[in-house]
Formats: C-alpha cells, sequence, structure tokens
C-alpha cells in the first residue's frame, strides 16, 4: 500500500467519527433546543389565557378555543394541576391524520373557581424543520469530508514528491555505475537531509564497492601465477625416475589438490565479475543450440557413467543475456546433473512452456532448497564438486532476470530456468 493511500485512510478513520460526533450533537442540541423554545411558548400562551380570564375577555378565550389550540375547563377547587409538559398525538380533521403536539396541562384559579387549562401547538412543522436542517447538515458533512480528503490528498503528494524523487533515484542508483546523480533542491529541511545522508551513503558504497572489486580481482589473478608454478614444479616432480612410491601418490595427490584450488579461484574470480555486472552486454541467445554444444563437450562424462541422456524439443527457446553466461549456466547445471548422478542413471533436457528444465536421477531424497544455491554448500560427498556451479548459476540467472528454481519429482532432481519479467524470445 502506497503512503499516500495509507495516509488518506487513517485521515479519513480519524475524520468520519469526528464529524458523526458533531452531527449527532448537533442533532440533539438543535432538538433540545426547538423543544425548549416549544415549551416558552406554551408558557407564554398559558400566561396569555391567564390574563385573557382575568379580564374576562371571553372573545380572546374563546377564539382560542375555536382554534383548538386550548381547553379550559373548570374542575374542584383544592385539586391542583402542577405544570406538565407531554408530547402526544392529536387528530387532524383536516389532513385526517395524527399529529404530533407538544401540550401544556395547567390549572388555574381565579374568583374561587378552578380551571384546568391545556394548551398544544403542533410540532409538525418543527420536525420538518430539524429534519431539513439535519440533512442540509449531513450533506454538508460529507462534502466537507470528501473536500477534506481531496485537499489532504493534493497537500500530501505536493509535500511528499521531493520524497518520491528521491526514492526513483535510489531505484535507478547502481552501484556498478560508479555515478550518484545530483538530488533536487527542496524547502523542507527534512527531506534536504536526507537527500544529504542518501548521497553520502552511496558515495561510500560506490568507493567501498570498488575497493572490494578491486581487492578481489587482484587477489584471484596474484593467485593463479603460484598456482600455475606449483603445478608446473609437481608435473616436473612426476617425471622424475627416482620417485619411490610413496612420493609418487603423495605428489599426485598435491597435483589433484592444485587442480582443485585452480578450479575454486576461477569460478571465485566468475562470482566476482559476476556480482560486480561485468558481463553488461546482452543479446538473443538461443538456447538449443548451447545445449546442444554443450552436450557434445560432456559426451566424454557421460560416457564415462554410463548415462542415459534425452533431450526433448518441440520448440525454439531463446533467452535475453549475456552469451557469455548463458555457456557457464547451461554447462554448470549439465556438468551437475552428471556429477551427482549414478552409473547408469538418467539425464532429461526438455524445453517446454518457454522454460528449460534439466533433471537428474541420484540421490533418492529431495535436496534442501535453502542450500543448494549456498556457496559451498555441498549434500553429497562427490570430491570433484568444489561446491559454487549452483551458487554461480543462481547468480547468472540473477544479473540475467531468469527465474531458476528446484523441486524434486519421481526421484528426479530437476532445476528449470525461465525468463522472470520479459517472455522467452522465440
Amino acid at each position: 500500500m502506497k503512503l499516500l493511500t495509507k495516509t488518506s485512510i487513517y485521515y479519513t478513520l480519524f475524520l468520519i467519527p469526528i464529524l458523526l460526533i458533531s452531527a449527532t450533537f448537533f442533532y440533539f442540541f438543535t432538538l433540545h433546543e426547538v423543544g425548549e423554545s416549544s415549551e416558552n411558548l406554551l408558557s407564554d400562551r398559558v400566561d396569555v389565557i391567564k390574563e385573557y380570564l382575568k379580564e374576562n375577555d371571553t372573545i380572546s378565550v374563546y377564539t382560542l378555543q375555536e382554534n383548538k389550540e386550548l381547553n379550559i375547563k373548570e374542575i374542584s377547587i383544592g385539586k391542583t394541576i402542577p405544570n406538565t409538559f407531554s408530547d402526544t398525538l392529536i387528530y387532524s380533521t383536516s389532513k385526517k391524520v395524527y399529529i404530533a403536539n407538544k401540550v401544556l396541562k395547567t390549572s388555574f384559579v381565579l374568583n374561587d373557581k378552578n380551571y384546568s387549562i391545556t394548551v398544544w401547538k403542533s410540532t409538525i412543522e418543527i420536525y420538518e424543520l430539524i429534519e431539513v436542517i439535519f440533512y442540509t447538515f449531513l450533506i454538508l458533512i460529507i462534502l466537507s469530508l470528501l473536500i477534506s480528503i481531496y485537499i489532504n490528498s493534493r497537500i500530501s503528494k505536493r509535500i511528499w514528491q521531493p520524497f518520491w524523487l528521491t526514492l526513483e533515484q535510489l531505484k535507478r542508483f547502481r552501484v556498478t555505475n560508479n555515478n550518484v546523480g545530483e538530488f533536487e533542491k527542496t524547502e523542507i529541511i527534512e527531506f534536504n537531509e536526507l537527500n544529504q545522508s542518501v548521497s553520502q551513503m552511496m558515495n561510500k558504497m560506490i568507493v567501498d564497492f570498488n575497493n572490494q572489486k578491486k581487492f578481489s580481482e587482484n587477489a584471484s589473478h596474484e593467485l593463479q601465477t603460484p598456482l600455475a608454478i606449483i603445478k608446473s614444479k609437481v608435473e616436473l616432480l612426476l617425471q622424475s625416475e627416482n620417485l619411490k612410491e610413496n612420493d609418487v601418490h603423495t605428489l599426485l595427490s598435491i597435483d589433484d589438490s592444485l587442480v582443485r584450488l585452480n578450479r575454486i579461484n576461477k569460478a571465485l574470480l566468475l562470482l566476482s565479475k559476476i556480482e560486480n555486472r561485468q558481463f553488461i552486454a546482452s543479446s538473443i541467445v538461443p538456447v538449443n543450440e548451447i545445449i546442444k554444444n554443450k552436450i557434445s563437450l560432456n559426451e566424454e562424462f557421460l560416457n564415462n557413467k554410463k548415462i542415459n541422456l534425452v533431450f526433448h524439443s518441440n520448440s525454439e527457446l531463446s533467452f535475453q543475456m549475456n552469451p557469455e553466461l548463458s555457456y557457464v549456466l547451461v554447462n554448470n547445471l549439465l556438468q551437475n546433473a552428471i556429477r551427482h548422478n549414478y552409473e547408469g542413471g538418467i539425464i532429461n533436457i526438455e524445453i517446454k512452456d518457454k522454460s528449460l528444465l534439466i533433471s537428474n536421477s541420484g540421490s533418492k531424497k529431495s535436496l534442501d532448497i535453502n542450500k543448494i544455491f549456498n556457496r559451498f554448500e555441498k549434500e553429497s560427498i562427490h570430491t570433484n564438486s568444489i561446491g559454487l556451479g549452483l551458487s554461480i548459476c543462481k547468480e547468472i540467472a540473477e544479473v540475467s532476470n531468469l527465474k531458476l528454481a528446484y523441486t524434486f519429482e519421481n526421484d528426479l532432481h530437476i532445476f528449470s530456468i525461465k525468463q522472470s519479467s520479459i517472455d522467452s524470445l522465440k
């Protein structure tokens, strides 16, 4: 979820209850004020009626009774009716419906006569007015809410614009480009400080990366020369005629170790180059041709272990990647399938659904998917394995936008490769 969306949701969640509470308070406050106003009006009317009675103004009293807003009747002396307000429904003969009314009932003693006075007033207009006010206020609240969300969204977009620019620049940053770029100056101090910190961090990353890259390359290259010298010396010693059998075995063991060390050194150097993005150039590489080429080159190993290899393809598959890395990738997977296979085993290579599948027999249990692509991680006891082949495949897949996966089905170890974000080319 985007930051702006999250902010808008929180803003709306906090604003809605505030507006609802305000609307509820406004409604009941208006209701109370209108009710109190009606009661005051009825009290004033009772006072006027009492004055009419004192002045014996029978005409005015009669007029009020005719308007059906007053009821006066004489009651027994000593009976006192306190001022009592109530709400009731009174049938309207003109409208043929019951109408809500506010009623005030009280008693009044005049000239040794006790009167019961009941006055009432229709409240239908008042409630209609409250209803209109309520819906008007509700519409205003909804409009205010929408306008507030819109304004908040616009302001947030404007305020956070420098952050999005910084984020976009970070996404485009590649430590191999040796270029940080310029961050845009803003009026917000915090964003300027953020940009300054990020720029310093990126510059330090470039310096560290270049130092590490230079060190790893130099170390690997420097190791090559002494390794070659030692190997040549060992080979010279092996040609000596005065060697004892134990000395020969020792020298052969040293030679094997040198070969293994040389392979590790070359593999680490290759890994370093891949991680340093030194294989930038890419093109459309034909996977079918590479597979056929690598099968031919590994034919001797296949024959030695009597492995039955089947290559099945009903379509042409191509990847967008560095050609040199494509040969390394296919060769490593094929050698991995040969090395960890048993004598007389099988290897199936299939191109299906724009994917390359290489499966092989071998161990009867699945490999640990969380470890097999780690460096120097070996689940087998095969001495020829240096534990870097699959790590190199993983690195190649990452820099080439390929998806490398492992599954274990029907006693077969299956490695699949598929172009990730762009479709495999025909």
